[in-house]
């Protein structure tokens, strides 16, 4: 994916037809960033007006805000926010005299710290036309675990890195997308659970095999027992017969005596 903002959430739909059968599944994927919240107190009347967000005045307010902050900041600030690696989101505008609520967002892979974004906005807000408050105005990091602004799974734990954060599965849980951490996490059996059930099957499957075992035995001793009763009858009734042939005779053959 390419040109993507920080920061952002954005709904992947993957379609998959098999056998003629169509199955979709989205998702709710939320680029990573660094989130600086910026508080800018402009001393001017405030308009009733700036608290709709779709009104004309807010969208103009903000255009004006986000003009002179951008043109203000380092080249290589502007060059940031052409490429869509920084931008400045108003999220509301309040009165006291005028309150600009936003926040600046970037990539996570564009060299700036907390240090050099306060000093090079402070300055361009400064050199704007704006008449800014700077005693009042605050730009600091992003607490998204805090805010609960963060897209951790509720099944992870957030944890704040600066102006980011990470996420990661609680224990028992499997994450089912390791690449972006904490993102996908669903419940798994304990492992001492899945081995008590294979403990348990072992013996199962053994106590079964033994008493085949000792059937397939009793069976054979019983053959084996009838089978020795039946030769040992067989003999007995040959020795009787033997017993009541008359002399000279063999088979059905006789013999006179010399």
């Amino acid at each position: 994916f390419t040109d993507l903002y920080p920061g952002v959430s954005y709904t992947l739909t993957v379609e998959m037809t098999s056998c003629e059968k169509k199955k979709v599944i989205s998702k709710v994927i939320t680029t990573a960033a660094r989130i600086y919240n910026l508080e800018v107190y402009i001393q001017e009347v405030f308009l009733p007006a700036y608290e709709n967000t779709s009104s004309p005045e807010f969208q103009s307010m903000s255009a004006k805000f986000k003009s002179e902050i951008e043109k203000n900041l380092p080249a290589q600030f502007q060059a940031y926010i052409k490429s869509n690696a920084m931008r400045v989101v108003i999220n509301a505008i309040r009165q006291g005299s005028v309150i600009v609520d936003s926040e600046i967002v970037t990539d996570l892979d564009i060299p700036s710290n907390t240090s050099s974004i306060q000093k090079s906005f402070l300055k361009a807000l400064h050199k704007s036309t704006l008449e800014v408050d700077l005693n009042q105005t605050h730009i600091g990091e992003a607490n998204a675990c805090l805010q609960g602004t963060d897209s951790c799974s509720a099944n992870a734990t957030c944890s704040t890195e600066g102006a980011s954060y990470t996420c990661a599965c609680l224990e028992g849980f499997t994450d089912l997308s390791p690449a972006v951490p904490g993102r996908d996490c669903y419940a798994t059996k304990p492992t001492e659970d899945v081995d008590s059930g294979w403990r348990t099957a072992v013996i199962v499957l053994g106590v079964i095999l033994g008493c085949v075992l000792l059937i397939i035995i009793i069976i054979a001793l019983f053959i084996t027992e009838r089978y020795r009763i039946k030769r040992h009858s067989t003999y007995e009734i040959q020795q009787r017969a033997e017993k009541f042939v008359p002399p000279g005779v063999i088979g059905n053959f006789y013999y006179k005596g010399m």
